[in-house]
């Protein structure tokens, strides 16, 4: 999935959950991809992304869900991990719906798809995705602070 899809999804997650945002959730949500040269933050960093590229290949160890059980025992301990986590998790959970899927235990070489990997990335279909998902950060808020004072 492209950037920005990674990236609402994450905050949508926090949001819901009432989690303070912050720079880690947006790292967290773009760092498995350093695997990959021409994304947002593997032009960031390009030699150590076509490093890794070469090395490990796409959506390969930086995907594994070692790194995501790495980073959830962190952020069990302290707490300031906590979005660093989350975001790095959420961007494996979406790449899961991708056509590609995720090679989740890595260096086995199967790729794990959900519903058969619907969604292709920088497609209409991901563009959509990311769009619905700025939506809903926008209006989970409101939902949220004008709910506990709704009648019936």
């Amino acid at each position: 999935m492209i950037f920005i899809t990674h990236v609402a999804f994450a905050v949508l997650v926090c949001l819901i959950f009432r989690i303070p945002l912050d720079f880690g959730l947006v790292l967290g949500s773009t760092l498995p991809d350093i695997d990959y040269p021409y994304s947002f933050i593997g032009q960031l960093f390009s030699p150590i992304s076509q490093w890794i590229s070469k090395k490990f290949g796409h959506r390969g160890l930086t995907h594994s869900f070692y790194w995501s059980l790495l980073l959830g025992v962190i952020a069990y301990f302290d707490r300031k991990y906590l979005t660093l986590f989350i975001g790095y998790t959420s961007h494996i959970l979406l790449d899961l719906f991708t056509n590609q899927g995720v090679k989740l235990i890595y260096p086995y070489n199967a790729s794990f798809v959900i519903f058969d990997g619907p969604v292709e990335t920088g497609s209409k279909t991901d563009k959509i995705l990311a769009v619905v998902f700025a939506i809903l950060c926008i209006l989970i808020p409101l939902v949220l602070e004008y709910l506990p004072n709704l009648t019936i």
